[in-house]
C-alpha cells in the first residue's frame, strides 16, 4: 500500500498517460468488438447452415437397388432416412386445370410454406401446392384460395380427392404429396416410384463428406447434394471460422506486441522518476512494483474505456452486416462478457510478462549520470 502514493502521484497530469490511454483504448475495443461479432456471425451462419436442410440431402443413384439395400442404407450412422421417390417429371393435373410436377419428399424438405402447415403425419391424403400457377395463355392465377379445401389429383389414369394443407410463397410448379397418398399411387402404379436413385438425408451438415464416401466406397452408389443452392452458405460459414481463428491468432500477436511497445515506452518515459526512486532509497523491487502498478492502471482504465468503444463499433459492425449482407446477429451478452473477461485476463497476463521483460531497463537506469544532465 505505501507504494501507491509514489506510483499514482501526477499519474492523470502526465500528457503521455492520456495519450497511452486513448491508444490502447481504441486498440482494445476494436479487438474487442472484432472477435465478438466474429464469433456471433459463426455461431449465426453455423446454425442457419445447420437448420437449411437443403444442405443435407443427397441424391444416390444406383443401376439396380433392393429394398434390403435401402433398409441397409437406413441402418447407417449418421442418416436420418433414406427414402424412394417419385420419378421425377411425372405429371399431376390439379382440377383438371393446372399441371404440375407431381413430387414426395420429407415435410421438412418442402420450403417457403408461408400458408397452412406441413403435413402432419394423418392417414388421409394430403398435398401442399404454390401460391400461384401459369395457364396456357401464360396468365398468372393465384390458387391459394384451396387452402384448406379438397382438390383433385390426377397422375395418369389415378384420380383421387386430396385436402390442401399448405401453399408455398412463391411458383414453383411443385404438387407435394403426403406419404399417404404416395403409398397409394405407387399401389396402383408400382413404376411411379423410383428404381435407379433414392434420396438420403443426413443427420448433420458436417457429416454428409463422410456418408457420401461411405454410399461410394461400401455399396458402389454415385452420391451427391441434390441442391447445391446451400454450398454460397457454407463456403460463408468457412471463411467466418477461419476469420475467427485468424483474428484470435493476430490479437495475440498484435497486442503482445502493442503492449510490449507500449510498456517499454512508459518505462522509457520513466526515467527520471526511475533515477529520482533510486536516488532516495527505494529498492529495485519496489520501483518494479511502482511501474507495474502505473502500468496496470493504464491497462485498467483503457480496458473500461475500450469496453464502451467495443459497444459502439459492435452496432457499427451489425449494421453493415444486416444492411450489405443481409445477415442478422442478435446480442448475446453472456459471450460479450465471457470475452471481455478472457480478455481482461489476457491482457493482464501479457502485462506482467511484459513489464518482467523490461524490468532490466529499470535496473540500468544511471541514477548519478542522469541526474547530473538534469
Amino acid at each position: 500500500m505505501r507504494l501507491f502514493e509514489p506510483a499514482y502521484k501526477n499519474f492523470f497530469k502526465s500528457k503521455k498517460m492520456l495519450l497511452y490511454i486513448i491508444s490502447i483504448s481504441i486498440t482494445f475495443g476494436l479487438v474487442i468488438s472484432i472477435v465478438y461479432c466474429m464469433t456471433l456471425l459463426n455461431d449465426v451462419l453455423g446454425e442457419k447452415i445447420k437448420n437449411n436442410i437443403v444442405n443435407r440431402v443427397l441424391f444416390v443413384s444406383s443401376d439396380n437397388f433392393s429394398d434390403s439395400d435401402l433398409e441397409k442404407v437406413n441402418g447407417l450412422d449418421n442418416i436420418d432416412i433414406a427414402y424412394k421417390a417419385i420419378v421425377v417429371g411425372t405429371n399431376a393435373n390439379l382440377n383438371k386445370q393446372y399441371n404440375l410436377n407431381l413430387t414426395y419428399c420429407m415435410p421438412e424438405e418442402i420450403q417457403d410454406v408461408n400458408k397452412g402447415t406441413l403435413f402432419d403425419g394423418q392417414t388421409d391424403y394430403q398435398v401442399i401446392i404454390p401460391n400461384y400457377v401459369y395457364d396456357r395463355t401464360g396468365a398468372r392465377i393465384d390458387i391459394s384460395s384451396c387452402l384448406g379445401k379438397d382438390v383433385d389429383v390426377s397422375i395418369d389414369n389415378i384420380n383421387v380427392t386430396a385436402r390442401v394443407v399448405g401453399i408455398q410463397d412463391k411458383y414453383s410448379n411443385f404438387l407435394y404429396i403426403n406419404e399417404a397418398l404416395k403409398n397409394y399411387i405407387v399401389s396402383v402404379n408400382n413404376k411411379l416410384e423410383a428404381k435407379t436413385y433414392f434420396t438420403v438425408i443426413v443427420d448433420d451438415y458436417k457429416n454428409v463428406d463422410l456418408v457420401i464416401e461411405k454410399l461410394r466406397n461400401d455399396f458402389g452408389y454415385s452420391a451427391n447434394l441434390s441442391n447445391s443452392s446451400g454450398q454460397s452458405d457454407i463456403k460463408l460459414y468457412n471463411l467466418a471460422y477461419y476469420l475467427v481463428i485468424a483474428i484470435l491468432v493476430l490479437a495475440v500477436v498484435f497486442n503482445y506486441v502493442s503492449i510490449s511497445i507500449i510498456i517499454s515506452g512508459i518505462i522509457h518515459d520513466e526515467t527520471m522518476d526511475i533515477a529520482i526512486f533510486k536516488a532516495i532509497g527505494y529498492k529495485i523491487k519496489d520501483i518494479y512494483k511502482i511501474m507495474k502498478y502505473r502500468i496496470l492502471a493504464i491497462i485498467g482504465i483503457s480496458i473500461v474505456i475500450s469496453t464502451f468503444i467495443s459497444i459502439v463499433i459492435n452496432q457499427v459492425i451489425k449494421f453493415i452486416l444486416k444492411y450489405k449482407l443481409d445477415i442478422t446477429i442478435k446480442d448475446n451478452y453472456s459471450m460479450f462478457l465471457v470475452i471481455l473477461l478472457l480478455f481482461i485476463i489476457f491482457i493482464y497476463i501479457l502485462s506482467v510478462i511484459s513489464v518482467k521483460i523490461n524490468n532490466s531497463k529499470i535496473k540500468k537506469v544511471n541514477t548519478v549520470e542522469l541526474l547530473k544532465e538534469n
